[in-house]
């Protein structure tokens, strides 16, 4: 009978200390206030490589968010312009960077706080040069147009 008062005992005590821990395990973000908008893409940086030998730590999001309908279809899709958003790896500083972004070219991550953006935005390229930890754009600079027609 002991034993068994024992084993209840140790056993309330534990589901007490779950009981307090799962408010912490179930807690969520929220990027954006509302549903409004689309997320068309998300990608974890530093990117996992092919090769890459040991998992990689995930520090920041970049994100392509659209917020209305560009190209008048009468819905939110990936063929609207979007904006360029960062956040880090838990979805705590999220911030709206680039605006009216037609098209992104490519990113890279310069080193782990520093992020390169190229995209067309009003029918001209641009590259931007962003502090991860900031969230701020450092540089952007029109890229030459070499007679490629899109």
């Amino acid at each position: 009978m002991a034993m068994v008062l024992v084993i209840a005992t140790i056993a309330t005590k534990m589901l007490t200390i779950m009981c307090s821990l799962i408010p912490q395990m179930t807690q969520h973000r929220h990027l954006l206030p509302t549903n409004d908008h689309l997320f068309v893409s998300s990608v974890s940086l530093p990117e996992k490589r092919e090769g890459d030998k040991e998992p990689l730590k995930v520090l920041w999001f970049l994100y392509g968010l659209v917020k209305m309908d560009t190209d008048a279809d009468k819905e939110l899709t990936y063929k609207d312009r979007r904006s360029l958003c960062v956040s880090d790896a838990g979805g705590a500083g999220f911030k709206e960077l680039i605006v009216d972004v037609e098209q992104v070219y490519g990113h890279t991550l310069h080193d782990t706080d520093t992020l390169i953006l190229i995209y067309r935005k009003n029918s001209k390229k641009y590259i931007t040069r962003i502090n991860l930890p900031s969230r701020e754009a450092v540089s952007t600079k029109e890229l030459p147009d070499f007679g490629v027609v899109e």
